[in-house]
């Protein structure tokens, strides 16, 4: 697909400079332009077929994962309802119909809102989890405190700033991307609000969060001599 980008530019501009091809601002065009008109019908098909067989491989994933959000991980561990494996299939099965309605019921109602989710979808997974996960296990100094409120911070941010490009006409100066300027000032809340809020030193964390943090980050990838295996399950020593 890359390849195709290559050589699908230089020919569609010398074929809108010829005359063949009539002027458009739309950058997103210019492959499906050089399809329909220099590429064989081989190579149309195989694309188109590739480009279909992505987007159905994507959305089975995405419709897998939110049935098992609200069957196996809110209704059955969250709330405890002790359903069977039968009932869980069978539920799942009904959120993963209901996922799909609701979603093509926005994609019909509105069409531009597909890409606006999808650039927030990235943005807000990469300003909650960034701090939580990439920050927070490499620094002693962070807190759940830091977390929540970087996190909450970050993803309120990527939200207002996201839509708000996009149903009220204003820009971010400088040419900065709403995801860009929430996770910059999510990590700083999640730094300060941390830096307040700590109250325990390294040597005061429990033996088995001193391991956690350990792990890879101190010991070169080897769990620390403190971690025994048994029985397949990892003991502390105090």
């Amino acid at each position: 697909m890359t390849t195709l980008f290559w050589w699908a530019g230089p020919y569609v501009r010398a074929a809108v400079a010829r005359g063949d091809i009539q002027s458009f601002e739309n950058p997103d065009l210019v492959l499906p332009l050089a399809l329909i008109n220099f590429a064989p019908d081989v190579v149309t098909a195989f694309v188109l077929t590739a480009i279909v067989a992505a987007i159905m491989s994507t959305s089975n994933a995405f419709l897998n994962v939110g049935a098992s959000a609200v069957t196996h991980d809110f209704m059955k561990e969250y709330r405890n309802t002790g359903m069977t494996d039968r009932q869980e299939v069978l539920y799942g099965r009904i959120a993963t119909a209901s996922i799909l309605v609701i979603a093509g019921v926005i994609a019909a109602t509105f069409p531009g809102l597909i890409f606006v989710l999808g650039a927030a979808g990235w943005a807000i997974f990469a300003t909650v989890i960034f701090p939580g996960v990439a920050l927070a296990y490499n620094w002693k100094g962070a807190t759940t405190e830091g977390i929540l409120w970087g996190g909450s911070v970050g993803l309120l941010l990527t939200l207002f700033l996201a839509y708000g490009g996009q149903y009220f006409s204003w820009t971010i100066p400088m040419g900065f991307l709403g995801g860009q300027v929430a996770q910059v000032i999510g990590i700083a809340v999640f730094v300060l609000v941390s830096l307040v809020t700590s109250t325990a030193t390294y040597d005061q964390l429990k033996p088995g969060v001193k391991a956690v943090l350990d792990t890879g980050r101190l010991k070169g990838g080897r769990l620390p001599p403190s971690v025994l295996a048994d029985g397949g399950e990892e003991r502390i020593d105090e």
